[in-house]
């Protein structure tokens, strides 16, 4: 298991990228191919991005060194659920499905990368001492919510 919260968002990030190298892999005739990978990506990512949003994120905006990027990061999430949401709506065979889907992932890319950098710095700073015990109530928030998709 990992040893703190930014262990484990890390190695989920690791999960969602792939998933996205996958997917961007598949032709417009791989509909059930898209299907099960899209399926994944959103069971993978949605929790993740939620569970971020309840448990990790509002520490951060109480302090003022990282309340900017923390509303930044929120910001990311939301037009990212935006993007998944009109994905969902689409058919995987849709001409436009990939590039939706390729806009999504660089999108989610950029979001990791300041992530990984800035606000798990910012997070290192300013709450060490909440990491550790905020990995159980992350991992139990994301199992309720894959329950439930």
């Amino acid at each position: 298991m990992a040893a703190d919260i930014l262990d484990q968002i890390h190695t989920e990030h690791e999960l969602v990228q792939n998933l996205f190298k996958e997917i961007l892999q598949t032709s417009t005739g791989s509909v059930k191919t898209r299907e099960k990978l899209f399926t994944e990506l959103k069971k993978n990512l949605i929790p993740h991005m939620k569970s971020e949003e309840e448990l990790f994120y509002p520490l951060l905006k109480e302090h003022r060194h990282t309340k900017e990027m923390s509303l930044e990061a929120l910001e990311e999430h939301h037009v990212a659920e935006m993007v998944l949401s009109e994905l969902d709506r689409m058919a995987p065979s849709d001409e436009n499905w990939n590039a939706k889907i390729k806009v999504l992932s660089e999108l989610i890319e950029h979001h990791i990368e300041e992530e990984e950098s800035e606000v798990f710095k910012g997070a290192r700073d300013i709450i060490p001492q909440k990491l550790e015990p905020l990995l159980n109530q992350f991992v139990e928030k994301e199992n309720a919510l894959k329950s439930q998709l």
